[in-house]
């Protein structure tokens, strides 16, 4: 997948003109320091933030936000359920999240409602994977259990992952778009 995007806010310029390429089938890297548009890039490819420029834009995707967001007084299998997603508590066992698969999602810690949200993007049918910092407020072992699920359920598919760590690259051998501040 190839593109081109310009976007500003205002008088500020993100992107110029910015061609980019994400390898089809294979985990992709978005590198750079914080606020270079990491993240304004993934919400243009998922198609939430207007932009000029050319981008063969593909549905289904799935987009797995920096902010974990849920329906916060539903439990996590129905919140699974409104996007399209059954008889996940397998899945989310290996997450560590069985026994809480049927709480309120209100009630989960932090690192708790990340790997619900890394659950419910990996399983969600896509062409085009966005990963926002997938691996924030994480701790090392519920760390290891999402690389482990993500490498094992985005085998094969389009991936395109925010990161800050040169080790994620490896982790996933993704190629890799480093953004440099303009």
């Amino acid at each position: 997948m190839k593109g081109i995007v310009t976007k500003t806010y205002g008088d500020t310029v993100v992107f110029d003109h910015f061609a980019f390429e994400i390898p089809e089938g294979k985990f992709t890297a978005l590198t750079g320091e914080s606020g270079v548009g990491k993240t304004t890039l993934l919400r243009i490819l998922a198609g939430v933030e207007p932009y000029e420029g050319e981008i063969p834009l593909r549905a289904p995707v799935a987009f797995l936000y920096q902010t974990s967001v849920f329906l916060e007084r539903l439990s996590l299998a129905k919140n699974l359920e409104l996007a399209g997603i059954r008889d996940a508590r397998g899945e989310a066992a290996k997450l560590g999240l069985a026994d809480v698969f049927d709480r309120p999602v209100g009630s989960f810690s932090g690192g708790m409602k990340r790997r619900a949200s890394i659950l419910r993007a990996a399983l969600f049918p896509a062409e085009l994977y966005l990963l926002d910092e997938p691996f924030k407020e994480l701790d090392p072992e519920n760390y290891d259990r999402a690389v482990l699920f993500l490498r094992e359920k985005l085998a094969g598919k389009t991936v395109l992952f925010s990161t800050h760590r040169e080790s994620e690259v490896a982790l996933f051998d993704a190629s890799e778009i480093r953004l440099e501040r303009r």
